[in-house]
């Protein structure tokens, strides 16, 4: 069984997978706060925003937000949440709050502090390493300079300890770190032996060079001695973090991170009645009015744009208060359609629902490929010629994740995904941002849908029409469970 909370990429990705936003309740109270003391909040808001922590920039999708009455900000995510701020039954105020790029860098900081403290040896976190140099000459002051070969992304060095010995004495003296030391002289009452020694580094080199004197004569020169440096190695920039790393990186962020940050997402605007938010996905928190019925508490995301009408939108009152095609809904499955509407409606509408006895699963057939474009028909024509069938194909699992597949081939329990073209990615000239953002949508959507696959009992195959992409992600994924397995390059027929 795949854990949630590991599956924690779902609402923002999932528009460019095909998989729609749902339809949002009314609510006495909605704020904030509200979702911040509410776990299905903010498991929700970790949803609609890991997405754009994990990607390989600290802009995050970098979009901006606006509303009918002018407001604009320059976003990190173009998911926002909406507050119920009035109260009664009448028409009240809204305000809407956004995902901020001080706040995107804020939550890639907290994840990459806490993937290297669970993995602290990975070579894209800070690395520490310690070299040993001892003085085997002796000299009017000067001792010898000791030349360290260091990795060149060193920045940073300490001294972790140190010694030197006199002629006469029985054994050498440690001292620890510094970039000067001194110890009483055991053969010269009151005279203090002082060693110092300046570094620098450059070009992968460090170079140390120490000297010695004393408080009072005869000044015994330089000393033998010994040297440990530690060096440090800074972590990695997050955009230089491989995509798989970075998702793990960010599902390392716990409940109380998301609430920190939700809690202090910026005001975008207010919504007297009438004014429209332009956003793709609108949150809506839930309510914590005891008195309100129990599905009101739960958080909903609707699709945008969306118009505040003075009120909190109703719900549809189908999938959330009744059973679609009365199936063996358990909690999990009906708590996926009381916040997606959209998947109810997939059950509720959709061609041949039906729910399988052995593994529990409902799937039903989507007439069309989604995202259908008259302008550009090659990839619906190209998820056709893979599976056979003209239709997509919607599965929900048993533990309430759901998932919309490229179509199922009649007569199998072969589900597709098709990739048409994608050859922009071994472009040069195309930006590297929107290749890496790419690359983690698909890795996103892979893990989603291998999951949803392996529970339910489905064969899946992820084709792409451009070969050197398809050999790409199968080298990525290959050995990998958690990833489709199955990555074929087959060419579009229309080419």
């Amino acid at each position: 069984m795949k854990s949630l909370s590991k599956i924690w990429v779902v609402s923002l990705f999932i528009l460019a997978f095909k998989v729609a936003f749902p339809n949002a309740p009314a609510y006495a109270l909605s704020s904030l706060q509200t979702c911040a003391e509410n776990p299905d909040c903010v498991a929700l808001e970790k949803d609609v925003l890991a997405p754009a922590v994990s990607t390989p920039t600290d802009a995050g999708v970098s979009t901006t937000v606006t509303d009918s009455s002018g407001a604009s900000v320059n976003a990190a995510s173009d998911s926002v949440v909406v507050e119920d701020t009035g109260s009664g039954s009448g028409l009240r105020n809204g305000a809407w709050y956004y995902w901020s790029q001080s706040q995107n860098h804020q939550a890639q900081n907290y994840a990459q502090e806490k993937y290297c403290a669970a993995t602290p040896s990975d070579s894209i976190c800070s690395q520490t390493f310690t070299s040993s140099q001892t003085s085997t000459t002796w000299g009017n002051y000067v001792c010898s300079t000791y030349q360290i070969a260091v990795p060149p992304e060193v920045t940073s060095y300490s001294v972790k300890s140190s010694s030197f010995v006199r002629a006469g004495w029985s054994e050498p003296h440690y001292l620890n770190g510094g970039n000067s030391i001194s110890i009483d002289d055991p053969d010269v009452p009151g005279r203090t032996l002082f060693w110092s020694f300046t570094g620098t580094l450059s070009q992968g080199v460090f170079t140390a060079v120490p000297s010695a004197y004393s408080t009072k004569p005869p000044s015994p020169g330089c000393f033998l001695g010994r040297i440990d440096f530690t060096f440090n190695t800074p972590a990695q920039e997050w955009k230089n973090w491989p995509v798989d790393k970075r998702i793990a990186a960010v599902a390392l962020l716990s409940p109380s991170d998301w609430q920190q940050l939700i809690t202090s997402m910026p005001l975008g605007g207010t919504l007297p009645p009438g004014v429209t938010i332009n956003a793709p996905s609108v949150v809506f928190p839930g309510t914590n009015d005891p008195n309100a019925p129990g599905y009101q508490h739960l958080p909903q995301i609707m699709d945008g744009p969306y118009p505040w009408s003075g009120q909190a939108p109703s719900p549809d009152s189908e999938p959330l208060r009744g059973n679609p095609n009365n199936l063996s809904l358990n909690s999990d499955q009906l708590k996926t359609l009381q916040e997606r509407p959209n998947f109810a409606r997939y059950v509720r509408n959709g061609n041949d629902t039906q729910q399988d006895s052995n593994t529990g699963c409902i799937s039903a057939t989507i007439p069309g490929h989604l995202g259908d474009n008259p302008q550009k028909p090659e990839p619906a024509l190209y998820a056709t010629q893979l599976s056979g069938s003209p239709n997509d194909y919607f599965v929900l699992s048993h533990t309430g994740l759901g998932s919309t597949f490229d179509g199922l081939t009649t007569g199998t329990r072969h589900v597709w995904e098709a990739k048409y073209d994608y050859g922009f990615l071994f472009n040069s000239s195309y930006p590297q941002d929107d290749k890496d953002i790419t690359i983690s949508d698909m890795f996103t959507q892979a893990f989603i849908e291998n999951a949803v696959a392996q529970e339910c009992n489905y064969q899946l195959t992820w084709a792409f029409s451009n070969g050197s992409v398809a050999n790409a992600f199968e080298e990525m994924w290959q050995n990998d469970p958690d990833y489709p397995q199955d990555v074929r390059y087959i060419p579009y027929s229309g080419q």
